[in-house]
């Protein structure tokens, strides 16, 4: 501000990612920005932060930690690595390898579950092979195809807030569109219709206590998401 000559006091508002080293009472960056100004400062919780946050809601714990343990395993381990590219290389596989999963980088949760789903049976017999062995029930299978579905509608939700030049209003627009279409999605999953998750549609008929489980996970992603929007209007 110094530099550039400007009047801290025409700076009204800050985004941040909530953490304790932007928001702390006393050392907090928008804490210091607060003091530095007129007073009528205020800071906001970054929409693309909350909206993350929110998806974390969608608890699926039995499905992604065995995937983490798997991807990691393979990945960790000079060894393991080049033995799995070989063995798919081996397979003619589409794809040559599966990538790391990065807790910290939201957008590699969605391209870690869809190409695993895509690898699942040659990952699975590299594993017994390794003297690893692991067993994907139906359940399980069918589980992990609704996660990587909905996983994908998030990231692609991520990356149109992520755009360049975006003002706070069309963030705002894009949520409220995304909840629109968890309205449209969680009563059609409910009626055994699946046409916007293609991973799950392609087991065909599902249980119904299935279907209403996942249900109640898009009804529980569209609570957090209002409290997203409402907090983003204030």
């Amino acid at each position: 501000m110094a530099e550039y000559g400007l009047d801290w006091n025409i700076l009204s508002s800050t985004n941040t990612d909530g953490a304790p080293a932007m928001v702390g009472q006393h050392s907090g960056v928008a804490t210091k920005l607060k003091q530095k100004t007129s007073g009528n400062f205020v800071g906001s919780h970054c929409i693309i932060h909350q909206e993350s946050l929110a998806s974390k809601h969608l608890k699926m714990h039995h499905v992604m930690q065995p995937i983490i343990k798997i991807v990691n395993f393979i990945r960790s381990r000079g060894l393991n690595h080049r033995q799995f590219r070989q063995f798919l290389q081996d397979l003619d596989e589409k794809f040559s390898d599966v990538p790391y999963f990065t807790e910290v980088r939201w957008l590699s949760r969605g391209v870690v579950l869809e190409r695993f789903f895509a690898l699942r049976d040659p990952i699975q017999a590299f594993m017994l092979e390794k003297g690893n062995p692991i067993d994907y029930d139906n359940d399980w299978r069918v589980d992990c195809a609704f996660l990587v579905d909905m996983n994908k509608h998030l990231t692609d939700l991520n990356v149109n807030l992520q755009g360049k030049n975006l003002i706070v209003t069309q963030m705002y627009s894009c949520i409220q569109a995304f909840e629109t279409k968890l309205r449209l999605w969680e009563n059609q999953v409910k009626n055994q219709t699946s046409d916007h998750f293609p991973h799950l549609k392609s087991f065909g008929t599902v249980d119904q206590k299935k279907l209403d489980q996942y249900s109640q996970l898009l009804q529980n992603l569209i609570t957090e998401l209002t409290i997203v929007l409402k907090t983003s209007t204030k």
